[in-house]
């Protein structure tokens, strides 16, 4: 409404099944179904999904990790790409100081969008989100 204020209690939305620690949580809506990326603490690290019918309850885990590398990651972002079926997912290599890009149609098959991605770009666990023509313009 006014985003001053909480609407009600705020409630867990995913319980591991494993009661690990889930941290760095983003949620992308595709095809009435909602797919919750997270990284996974404790036995096995990584970028995990759950998905569910509804936003805020009912979220099931996957049993792959997603991420296309060995090295420790954390902080998933997922957006999907303008004029395309696509959706990037990515992440924060935290230990190699870099991000790593993935593409995927289904949200649950990834391939790496280019192993030699350099930026001066520093930022941790970032967000994409869209604008518009205009907005970029403004920019």
């Amino acid at each position: 409404k006014d985003f001053t204020d909480l609407e009600g209690e705020p409630k867990q939305l995913f319980f591991s099944p494993t009661n690990g620690s889930c941290i760095d949580g983003d949620i992308v809506a595709k095809d009435g179904k909602y797919y919750l990326f997270f990284k996974t603490e404790g036995n096995g690290n990584g970028i995990k999904v759950a998905v569910s019918d509804k936003l805020t309850s009912g979220y099931v885990l996957g049993d792959k990790y997603v991420q296309q590398t060995t090295s420790p990651v954390e902080g998933a972002g997922t957006f999907k790409l303008n004029n395309s079926p696509d959706y990037i997912l990515m992440y924060d290599m935290y230990t190699s100081g870099k991000y790593q890009f993935t593409r995927t149609r289904d949200l649950q098959n990834f391939t790496v969008v280019d192993q030699d991605v350099s930026m001066n770009f520093h930022p941790r666990h970032g967000t994409v989100m869209p604008i518009t023509a205009a907005e970029a313009t403004r920019l």
